[in-house]
């Protein structure tokens, strides 16, 4: 089936994108075989070298950029905006309308672009329009930071595969040399000399196709239709997902996310963004890697934990510059 979004619309929205009809009972993994139906690694070969390919893409993404920050990663020299800068990290911040509050505390600690010296590091938060809200205070926002990607598609939680694919064509193309690339919500603290450290000293061959983070293996879809993660038999007709990555925090290499731009172009979208990740890398030949110092709970400071943290989740705004305040006085 060929998903179409309109181009020119606010109420786009992502809430049941897959049918497959020939399937009316659930099936084993065993058999797993995600629309579209094609070698993903070779097609990333040939698109790689051509430019091009024989399937048909099924997914144009048409939807508007509202605000599109394209200088965010310019790095200036000799007086020209260029991408030739060395961008270690880039974060891209999942967001909503009236999480200014969110936003801002991460731009006050590890979203704070001035804070480390040696290592340059960049952020930008994604969004999505409010339903039933007014933009103003966004434009406001976004003429004070000019930090936000805005969207225009509705900002409900099914729409979080908007905002992936979004965020996955976006920073090849507007911040294409970051090595790394941090996918994360709004309610994460990230310990950020610890992640940046961590990555710094990763060895060359655990740098390419790098998709990190809290791990889950044998993960069954929910059927009762009351679940917050219902997922119908005519929509994913297998009994297990593809080992995935949480979506709160995901840690990439550049190589990866390129790749998965491409893919997706090629790959039926699917409801739930860590699935339809998940359902990527597999189609890639890429296998999840687990980091044990992801948390998917708020680890406390000063916890035998919080030593090795590189990312937790669960924190409000307040909490957050808490935390990071008494990280930052262990460290002077």
């Amino acid at each position: 089936m060929e998903l179409t979004f309109p181009a020119r619309t606010s109420k786009t929205t992502l809430q049941i994108v897959t049918s497959i009809p020939e399937y009316d009972k659930e099936m084993s993994f065993n058999n797993f075989s995600y629309p579209l139906d094609v070698d993903m690694v070779k097609l990333i070969q040939e698109y790689s070298l051509t430019g091009q390919v024989e399937q048909r893409a099924i997914n144009n993404f048409t939807q508007r950029f509202l605000h599109n920050p394209v200088n965010r990663c310019y790095i200036t020299a000799g007086g020209d905006n260029t991408h030739t800068g060395d961008i270690f990290l880039l974060f891209v911040v999942k967001s909503k309308n009236d999480h200014f509050d969110q936003r801002n505390a991460i731009r006050e600690t590890w979203g704070n672009e001035l804070y480390l010296k040696k290592f340059i590091i960049k952020t930008v938060f994604i969004l999505g329009t409010p339903v039933n809200e007014s933009l103003k205070p966004i434009w406001s926002e976004i003429k004070q930071f000019n930090d936000i990607i805005l969207m225009d598609f509705h900002d409900t939680y099914f729409n979080n595969t908007l905002k992936t694919s979004t965020s996955f064509n976006w920073v090849p193309e507007f911040c294409p040399q970051a090595r790394f690339v941090v996918l994360v919500d709004d309610d994460i603290y990230v310990s950020l000399e610890t992640l940046v450290r961590y990555l710094d000293q990763l060895p060359l061959s655990k740098r390419f196709q790098l998709y990190m983070g809290q791990t889950y293996i044998v993960y069954k879809p929910h059927r009762n239709s009351t679940s917050k993660w219902y997922v119908p038999v005519s929509e994913y007709p297998w009994d297990a997902y593809p080992s995935f990555i949480s979506a709160g925090t995901v840690i990439m290499t550049m190589d990866f996310v390129k790749d998965v731009r491409i893919a997706m172009r090629y790959t039926e979208l699917f409801r739930l963004d860590d699935i339809y990740l998940a359902i990527l890398a597999y189609k890639l030949d890429v296998v999840p890697v687990t980091n044990k110092n992801v948390y998917g709970y708020q680890v406390m400071f000063g916890s035998t934990k919080y030593s090795d943290l590189l990312t937790s989740h669960g924190f409000t705004p307040q909490q957050l510059k808490l935390f990071w305040n008494a990280h930052v006085r262990t460290i002077q």
